[in-house]
């Protein structure tokens, strides 16, 4: 919150409207930081009732005709605070009624990133993961040369948000497929691949542990779907593996899934696709493949 009102208090502090209103200014960067700086503790106190107290006192100032003459930089990091105390509050419909006028507004069109980026953390605070991941990607598209250190610094911590919360889906998915509770298992599991497709999860540059992540994912989405007897969909998942791209550590993920694929089909009575699946697997020449041999091999005998 610190820095909201280090902002407010460099902006107000620089000429306004001229020297012949000079004074005029002063004394109104003198309000508007006197009433940042009284919601920012009432904030701090963490009451419910100094945090509304706060709220109100930053809803009245901002109806201010004085407020409204402020350059908008010193007015940016106001609106910013009052969305916080929303936030804190979770008055989440407030928050975002309130950033996304700001948004709407053509005047404000040099905060946008950051407008964006506090939007977006409050919908992952909701789990509207979805609509997160549309500010984000819209995000991702600026050219990094255009963005301030300060948007860049901005953008990282939504990002990192943004992790954390596909890491408590991870979780979550876990624990369900653990209690064998598949559906719910696979509300989380299809979260977590579309998470892989896009770029947003996990959070590295290895192209390699990406794809050992979206293996592993894949497999636990086929598996939850086979376990459920809806083959069709454990089919349609599991095809989307390759064994022939395996690095050391998805190689026993992908040839279970490689069976798993068999079986399914031949539950299906797709009996020539499930034959050359247990052929595929067989000819592995790998010692993963001996989990299932025994298996494999009397099902292509």
């Amino acid at each position: 919150m610190r820095h909201l009102l280090f902002f407010l208090l460099f902006f107000v502090q620089q000429p306004l409207f001229g020297d012949v209103l000079q004074d005029s200014s002063l004394r109104l960067s003198s309000k508007a930081k006197s009433m940042a700086y009284t919601a920012e503790k009432d904030f701090e106190k963490a009451t419910n009732e100094s945090i509304q107290k706060g709220i109100l006192l930053l809803e009245s100032g901002i109806q201010d005709i004085s407020f409204r003459r402020l350059p908008l930089d010193a007015q940016v990091p106001i609106f910013l605070l009052l969305a916080h105390g929303y936030q804190i509050q979770k008055e989440y419909q407030k928050e975002e009624k309130l950033l996304r006028s700001l948004i709407e507004n053509p005047r404000l069109q040099p905060f946008l990133v950051r407008l964006n980026t506090v939007l977006a953390i409050s919908l992952l605070q909701q789990e509207r993961l979805k609509e997160a991941e549309v500010i984000f990607k819209k995000l991702m598209r600026i050219n990094v040369k255009a963005l301030s250190q300060e948007e860049r610094v901005d953008i990282d911590a939504l990002y990192e948000k943004l992790e954390k919360h596909y890491e408590r889906v991870l979780a979550q998915g876990e624990q369900a497929f653990q209690m064998k509770k598949y559906q719910e298992a696979i509300t989380y599991f299809t979260l977590l691949k579309m998470a892989t497709v896009e770029g947003f999860y996990p959070k590295v540059s290895s192209r390699q542990i990406k794809h050992e992540f979206h293996a592993l994912i894949r497999y636990r989405l086929g598996l939850c779907h086979f376990l459920l007897n809806d083959t069709v969909a454990a089919i349609g998942v599991l095809k989307e593996q390759n064994v022939k791209v395996a690095t050391p550590k998805s190689r026993k993920i992908l040839l279970q899934s490689l069976f798993l694929l068999a079986t399914a089909q031949k539950n299906e009575r797709l009996y020539e696709e499930s034959l050359t699946t247990f052929h595929e697997y067989n000819s592995q020449d790998t010692p993963s493949r001996l989990l299932f041999f025994k298996e494999a091999h009397l099902m292509a005998a």
